[in-house]
């Protein structure tokens, strides 16, 4: 595992479960975009861009945006 990715593990795990689960499905979508093998549940494959707000701010974390 990279030192950014250990930073950003450890970044998420301050963070309340519901942005975990959030992180944990983008970073399942990207790992398992090209791997027929690897099990993605339904839950787990809802597009990350779903539970963001549509005017691309977040109401819970001032200063959050959506990615472009």
């Amino acid at each position: 595992m990279t030192r950014l990715f250990e930073q950003a593990i450890g970044i998420a795990r301050l963070l309340p479960p519901e942005r975990q689960d959030e992180i944990a499905r983008l970073v399942l979508m990207l790992a398992c975009e090209d791997d027929q093998d690897c099990a993605i549940t339904t839950e787990s494959a809802l597009p990350f861009s779903a539970a963001l707000p549509l005017d691309g701010t977040d109401d819970e974390t001032p200063g959050r945006h959506r990615p472009a």
